[in-house]
């Protein structure tokens, strides 16, 4: 059974922080070619500060238990034009291809509207390319960068919006209760 939770606890933040590890360890081993993209954008000493620090500046903190054990997370802070960014989805490899990203996903968006955010951003590695499927699918739009974007990471980011405006009944996919 898939639950998907608010971390609030010292438990569900450790799990949280545990799984942003393994997140860390994919983007800096999937592809060879990205290496030093990931290691700049998520430096070790900077990194385990901010999972250290967590909710930190983070107002949405998924965590998704499926029979208990935590596989996947999810979080969202705000941008300073109001929108909200997308950051660290991931699912562990024991619970790839069983929905628990669409549901992380769904969950995230739902709680952003509840938020009142208008939209919500994303950026992903261009080499991650199930992720780009999952993003399209539950109807972000490709768009240039939001933020700027550091010269060693050109060209290997895509960047995705959600208009937040239609209910959460109007996604592809149904909205999950948290």
């Amino acid at each position: 059974m898939l639950t998907i939770v608010d971390a609030r606890d010292a438990a569900d933040l450790s799990a949280v922080s545990d799984l942003c590890r393994q997140y860390r360890r994919l983007l800096l081993e999937h592809d060879p070619d990205m290496r030093p993209t990931m290691a700049h954008l998520y430096p070790g000493a900077a990194y385990g500060a901010m999972l250290a620090a967590l909710p930190g500046e983070h107002d949405i903190l998924l965590l998704a238990r499926l029979d208990g054990t935590a596989v996947g997370c999810a979080m969202a802070h705000p941008l300073p034009d109001g929108s909200c960014e997308a950051k660290r989805v991931f699912v562990s490899d024991a619970a790839r291809g069983r929905g628990v990203a669409r549901a992380l996903m769904t969950a995230l968006i739902a709680r952003a509207r509840e938020l009142g955010y208008g939209v919500l951003r994303l950026d992903t590695a261009t080499t991650l390319v199930e992720a780009q499927r999952l993003y399209e699918s539950l109807g972000f739009a490709r768009r240039g960068p939001y933020a700027p974007v550091p010269p060693i990471a050109e060209g290997r980011l895509c960047f995705f919006e959600l208009a937040l405006g239609a209910r959460a009944d109007q996604l592809s996919v149904p909205p999950v209760s948290l």
